[in-house]
């Protein structure tokens, strides 16, 4: 991986398409721009990539998008190890995104008591790094989160997260 802006922004931009295009149901075509932007970054990898963290939490949220296309392809299992894999990787500030798509990745399987207790271990984590933005989407209905509804059902949060 060569640390420069350039490269940033190309997995930035990468990483913005393949959630709008997931979300906007063509996994297919997500998974191919969240696949370029993880082999920009040295991803995925079982180890830190030589010169990590250039952006440890753009590749965490890269790697947790590829997780959660993977499984929307039907490839669950391959998205789940994506998640492990990234555990190695991931700052402490980047923890509550990784518990997040974890969260959104067991919901896309039908895991739901597993999910919650990732998107319930998640909120801290999220608040405390000032990932609101996260924390509102991800956690709809949730005691202690921005966005909380009266409803008993929370929305279902979209398979690509951010």
């Amino acid at each position: 991986m060569v640390a420069s802006p350039k490269v940033e922004d190309r997995v930035r931009d990468l990483h913005r398409r393949a959630v709008a295009a997931t979300n906007n149901g063509q996994p297919v075509v997500g998974g191919r721009l969240i696949r370029s932007a993880a082999r920009l970054l040295g991803l995925p990898a079982t180890e830190p990539p030589q010169g990590w963290p250039a952006w440890p939490d753009l590749a965490t949220r890269v790697l947790g998008t590829y997780a959660a296309v993977e499984t929307a392809l039907g490839h669950s299992a391959r998205g789940l190890a994506l998640l492990d894999e990234a555990d190695v990787l991931v700052s402490d500030a980047g923890r509550g995104i990784l518990r997040q798509q974890r969260g959104l990745v067991l919901i896309l399987i039908g895991r739901m008591d597993e999910a919650l207790v990732c998107f319930d271990e998640a909120i801290p984590l999220l608040r405390q790094a000032g990932e609101f933005v996260v924390l509102a989407m991800s956690a709809p209905g949730r005691p202690g989160t921005p966005g909380r509804s009266s409803s008993k059902t929370a929305a279902r949060p979209s398979p690509a997260g951010r």
